[in-house]
């Protein structure tokens, strides 16, 4: 999904531009994965040194997904989605230990801003497009109990209409996530600081 934590990671929400970072400012409360009847589900809780207000234009901002993550290798916004939202095609170049995919998606987002609090973003595979059987994601970024921080809570399933390799279970998965989350987080925090 555009944005995937998206090998998994990035598509769970295009989960990049900080390699210069020595150590990260983002900090990871919770990070779940699991796997059931072919389905893998992750949640992750971050919070983002930048204000819920910015964080939430940068994921909304799905033109410019790749300059969160370098996974994305690219973004094409289309005509279709329904109630408002915006249809997005993205590719997503992901390698978990020796197995690398491009993950292609289109999927339907839908965003709900909170003026002052962030706001909701909500992704839905089209699986007849997309070499997803089935995949959903959800984006909640709200204030911090600091009030100066964002937290970002990240939820989503997908199934994936390829073969992955047994050898790669949840705790592969789990680890990739890890990476990306941090990878992601940075590159969210950067954007919004770079950007008016």
């Amino acid at each position: 999904m555009a944005a995937s934590a998206q090998a998994l990671a990035a598509v769970f929400g295009g989960l990049g531009l900080l390699a210069a970072a020595a150590c990260p400012a983002a900090e990871i409360s919770t990070l779940t994965v699991e796997r059931a009847a072919g389905r893998y589900s992750v949640h992750l809780a971050v919070a983002l040194d930048t204000t819920p207000q910015r964080a939430f234009n940068v994921m909304h901002d799905y033109a410019r997904l790749g300059d969160i993550n370098p996974a994305i290798e690219s973004v094409t916004l289309l005509d279709g989605a329904t109630g408002g939202g915006q249809r997005v095609e993205t590719a997503v170049k992901v390698c978990v230990l020796f197995f690398c995919r491009v993950l292609e998606q289109v999927q339907d987002m839908h965003a709900t801003p909170n003026k002052a609090a962030g706001g909701q973003l909500v992704a839905v595979v089209l699986p007849e497009l997309s070499n997803l059987r089935f995949g959903t994601a959800q984006w909640l970024i709200t204030p911090c109990a600091d009030d100066a921080s964002a937290c970002l809570d990240f939820s989503a399933t997908i199934e994936p209409d390829f073969w992955v390799p047994p050898l790669i279970g949840p705790w592969a998965i789990k680890k990739k996530l890890r990476e990306e989350a941090v990878q992601t987080s940075l590159g969210i925090e950067s954007v919004a600081r770079d950007r008016p």
